[in-house]
């Protein structure tokens, strides 16, 4: 699912747990996590797989610098959260995505359409 609304990645709490792990991100706050921004330009790259085509986020598209308390804190923008409602797993592809890739919604179609954008 593509979200204008969501200023984050949302997926399947294991599937993010898991992925928090590779990143050796710890906890921030709420469902967020951080990782050491001096290793950020060693992170790898995240690709989602639509319709058979792979779409790649790099580092600097899911990692945020946010400052809090005159704190710098390099913030994953994925979180896990589990979808109810018997849909089974869900990505939920908000602002880290959005910001990659331009996203063209045809309604009349049915179809969503991406290019990265430069």
């Amino acid at each position: 699912m593509v979200d204008t609304g969501c200023s984050t990645i949302t997926g399947p709490s294991a599937d993010v747990s898991r992925l928090m792990k590779i990143l050796g991100a710890t906890p921030y706050m709420r469902d967020l996590y951080q990782v050491d921004c001096t290793n950020t330009s060693l992170l790898p790259d995240f690709t989602i797989n639509i319709g058979g085509t792979p779409l790649v986020l790099k580092a600097e598209d899911y990692i945020v610098k946010v400052t809090r308390y005159d704190r710098v804190s390099c913030v994953v923008y994925i979180k896990g959260y589990d979808f109810g409602g018997g849909r089974g797993p869900l990505w939920n592809l908000g602002d880290p995505f959005l910001g990659r890739y331009f996203t063209v919604f045809n309604r009349e179609n049915d179809r969503l359409g991406f290019a990265e954008a430069r």
